[in-house]
Formats: C-alpha cells, sequence, structure tokens
C-alpha cells in the first residue's frame, strides 16, 4: 500500500479523526497534568496558522488507502535568536 503525504493545517476536516484520538489518547494518559481543561486546552491553545511553514511550523497529514492514518506536526512558538 503507498501513503500518500501531504503538508495541510490541523483545521482540514480530514485531520479531525486523528486529532480526537490523540485528544482521547492524552486525557486517559495524563489527564489535568498540564492543564486543568485536559488535552484539548493544550491542543486548541496554539492556532491552525501556528503550523504553517512560513511560521516555522508544519503539518503534514498521511493517507493510508484514502484515509487518515497519520500525522507529524510541529508548531514553532519561539524563534531562536539569530546568531
Amino acid at each position: 500500500m503507498t501513503d500518500l503525504v501531504f503538508p495541510t493545517t490541523p483545521d482540514n476536516p480530514k485531520a479531525d479523526v486523528l486529532i480526537k484520538d490523540l485528544i482521547r489518547e492524552y486525557d486517559s494518559r495524563y489527564g489535568q497534568l498540564f492543564s486543568k481543561d485536559g488535552a484539548r486546552a493544550e491542543l486548541y491553545r496554539y492556532p491552525p496558522e501556528a503550523f504553517a511553514p512560513e511560521r516555522g511550523g508544519y503539518f503534514f497529514l498521511i493517507e493510508r488507502a484514502g484515509k487518515p492514518s497519520r500525522a507529524a506536526l510541529s508548531c514553532a512558538t519561539t524563534r531562536a535568536p539569530p546568531s
């Protein structure tokens, strides 16, 4: 089977099922360790634009057989000072 990898943002409807699973997993694993409001609050504290390449982030959605199977993401919240 061939995987299809494409750049997108977390608000892409195809990413919704993966994000819901991630929230459920993190809530069951960590509870309120990082936020009194749970994983949902932590995940959504960054706007979708924060994952855009021009802002130093990325969000790749990986599909297998036409269905989302995985995602890879990074949100650049701070920039290192120029050297």
